[in-house]
């Protein structure tokens, strides 16, 4: 007579209780991890629009004026930059306003809190 081996239901258990425990630390570092990549792609944004509004001032001798994100993207999307980012990572709308002679660019909130350099975590940079 042939025996058959196989798997104990107490070792099955043993087994799905230790991927679960895994999967249950893992993921939300994975979580954690998305949204710090966000965030720099935010931060990576706000520094490029603004290499592209000071060459832009150096050419015409003031910024683009206007409070809307489509006020500077139409400005710089022809030479100073390809496409230029109005929304960040989550859909949320790049906040600009200037007055010709500076200019504040925040992106929205960040999601790692304390991640921001205002006090509603938002990422900004203002030049000059």
């Amino acid at each position: 007579m042939q025996k058959h081996r196989a798997f104990t239901l107490v070792e099955m258990m043993v087994v799905v209780g230790i991927i679960v425990t895994l999967a249950a630390i893992t993921v939300p570092n994975f979580s954690q991890a998305i949204k710090k990549g966000r965030d720099a792609q935010r931060k990576s944004d706000v520094a490029a629009i603004q290499q592209a509004l000071v060459m832009y001032r150096s050419d015409n001798g003031k910024y683009p004026i206007g409070p809307f994100p489509s006020t500077y993207a139409s400005a710089l999307n022809s030479n100073y930059m390809k496409d230029p980012p109005t929304k960040g990572p989550t859909s949320k709308s790049y906040s600009y306003s200037s007055d010709g002679k500076s200019f504040t660019i925040c992106s929205d909130s960040l999601e790692i809190a304390g991640a921001g350099n205002s006090s509603d975590n938002k990422y900004c940079l203002t030049h000059p």
